[in-house]
């Protein structure tokens, strides 16, 4: 009963790794969300692809379908 009780509160024998592992990583997953935020936003701005970071780790690209021809990206200033 003593290794059943031990097995459910500390997790062992689930093959994962030992939950003090997790808490001395999610710190610093923690600090990592914000800057990949703000790396995907800016690329998103630069080349107009993947709207959302999850867009970008599966490769999911959207089709249009509207009848118009295609261009490519045009700036201009802004107040002209």
């Amino acid at each position: 009963q003593a290794a059943v009780a031990a097995a459910a509160v500390g997790g062992a024998g689930r093959g994962g790794p030992p939950r003090s592992k997790l808490r001395q990583m999610l710190p610093r997953l923690l600090e990592a969300v914000g800057p990949t935020l703000r790396l995907h936003l800016a690329v998103f701005y630069l080349f107009g692809a993947y709207r959302h970071l999850s867009d970008r780790c599966f490769g999911l690209r959207f089709l249009s379908l509207a009848e118009r021809p295609y261009r490519g990206p045009g700036y201009q200033s802004l107040g002209v």
